[in-house]
């Protein structure tokens, strides 16, 4: 969820270090769909809710809380579920009147559960799976905007830290250090005092992954996400957004996201 909070002086009823704040709620529904016999089709459920506020220093800071669900199957019948809880807390800062600052941390813990097919038919449950990551994503944001057009550009790079415990003797804990460079664009325009639309162009790269068993180039190193979505504004206070994403440019899997979010400011 993208947050965007003005920048105000203080009021003699509000305290400086607590300024505009703001609550949201989003749900999204994932479909991917692998293009090998042997990959993987997914569906992803995913809640998330987050808060912010502006205070001293002219700094904004929130966290997001999201938890989702996934249900994975292939070809030969070999299926997985998988939860994860991940929190974030970021902070950003207005340097000029046309650029922001910023750097979020993330941390995220997923349990999986997996079947496979065994020679007599029956389904056999495999060792659970449980990985815990940790992300650091310092991010600028330049933005400019001219009569009902907004447009902004945000490039930010991701170092995420990874290890997968596999509950089983035979093989040991998994360390994964992966690097990845997004760069969005994003476009907006407002067709009325309360409805608006944008659509956001999001090139990614993966610049860094420390995987032995990893070959490289590797199909999914570069992805184009393009999200259009429509924003309407029911009150000063509340507006809501709906919205698309599908990941381009990638040999590997087909994905579609749809997601629906409210955002109510104090």
């Amino acid at each position: 969820m993208d947050k965007q909070v003005a920048f105000v002086e203080p009021t003699a009823d509000t305290p400086s270090w607590f300024q505009n704040p703001y609550v949201g709620a989003d749900y999204g529904f994932t479909n991917i769909d692998g293009t090998r016999e042997e990959d993987f089709d997914t569906d992803m459920h995913n809640v998330s809710i987050s808060a912010g506020f502006s205070t001293i220093l002219d700094l904004n800071v929130g966290g997001i809380f999201d938890y989702s669900h996934t249900n994975s199957i292939n070809d030969f019948s070999s299926s997985s579920e998988t939860d994860t809880f991940t929190g974030s807390v970021f902070a950003s800062r207005l340097i000029t009147n046309w650029a922001v600052g910023g750097l979020s941390l993330t941390y995220s813990a997923g349990h999986s559960q997996s079947w496979n097919p065994g020679a007599d038919g029956d389904i056999n449950p495999q060792p659970d799976t449980d990985t815990e990551a940790y992300a650091f994503s310092p991010f600028v944001s330049l933005f400019k905007s001219w009569g009902n057009w907004s447009v902004s550009f945000t490039p930010t790079y991701s170092v995420s830290l990874s290890t997968s415990d596999f509950n089983t003797e035979d093989v040991g804990n998994a360390h994964a250090t992966t690097g990845t460079f997004f760069a969005g664009v994003r476009t907006s325009y407002a067709f009325t005092e309360k409805l608006g639309a944008s659509l956001a162009l999001t090139p990614s790269m993966l610049v860094q992954q420390d995987d032995p068993e990893r070959g490289n180039p590797h199909a999914d190193d570069f992805w184009l996400s393009v999200s259009p979505s429509v924003n309407y504004k029911f009150t000063e206070a509340l507006n809501a957004t709906l919205g698309y994403k599908y990941d381009a440019f990638n040999e590997d899997y087909q994905s579609h996201n749809i997601s629906v979010g409210l955002n109510f400011n104090f």
